[in-house]
């Protein structure tokens, strides 16, 4: 697939006219990403990169893929590779309740306590106490390898009830505070072997909670990518 890929991508980069270092900046992923993919350096790529690259290019996953599309299912894009308008769904009741406010998930960006953005809101996951739930967005490209590039958004639920679900590899929110600003960061669950819980960084770091202040805020239940706008 990887040679299909690549010779598929220059195709559409030279038609669109944009390089491969900005499409990678325009996707969230490290901007030498499809530079090296496309000289030979990369030999494979990630189910994320192949996902947003047909996205943003417009291009059905399936023909970039070079395996033939199930019966059945639809060509997202006209015979001229331009994205298809989107299509609105039947009217449904929307569900009720929602999260009002969204946060922010950034590494060592320190923000006024409290501070979200109060003009979006999001559907409630099912299943967990509505009153726990809270939304936050990420920034930065610091947890792309964990699927989640700048611009995605994580659902989570509030500690401590469901702190007893968290299992190694979970991800949670955690957070510290720096006089009257707190940073708010995205941590892998792993344990010690002594079975003692630590919070895994993008960088490898590990944490323990409560020290250096460091509080574990809630247990990421669901993710979304950001929308690739044509």
């Amino acid at each position: 697939m990887e040679d299909r890929f690549r010779d598929v991508l220059q195709e559409s980069l030279d038609r669109q006219g944009i390089s491969a270092a900005e499409l990678s900046r325009e996707v969230g992923m490290d901007k030498a990403y499809f530079v090296d993919l496309l000289a030979g350096r990369k030999k494979t790529v990630s189910a994320i990169a192949f996902m947003l690259a047909a996205r943003r290019l417009g291009l059905d996953p399936w023909e970039l893929a070079g395996v033939e599309r199930p019966a059945g299912t639809s060509v997202p894009v006209t015979p001229d590779r331009t994205p298809l308008p989107s299509v609105a769904p039947v009217d449904t009741p929307a569900p009720l309740p929602r999260v009002e406010g969204c946060g922010v998930a950034e590494e060592g960006a320190f923000r006024a306590a409290g501070r979200a953005n109060p003009m979006r809101s999001f559907p409630v996951v099912e299943g967990y106490q509505v009153d726990r739930q809270f939304v936050v967005e990420v920034r930065g490209h610091d947890y792309v390898s964990w699927g989640l590039p700048s611009g995605a958004v994580v659902h989570a639920v509030s500690f401590p009830r469901y702190e007893t679900v968290v299992g190694p590899g979970r991800i949670v929110v955690a957070s510290r505070t720096l006089e009257n600003l707190v940073e708010t960061v995205l941590r892998r669950v792993s344990v010690d072997g002594e079975g003692e819980m630590r919070l895994l960084a993008p960088n490898g770091a590990k944490d323990i909670p409560g020290e250096h202040g460091v509080r574990l805020d809630g247990l990421v239940v669901q993710s979304a990518l950001p929308p690739i706008l044509p």
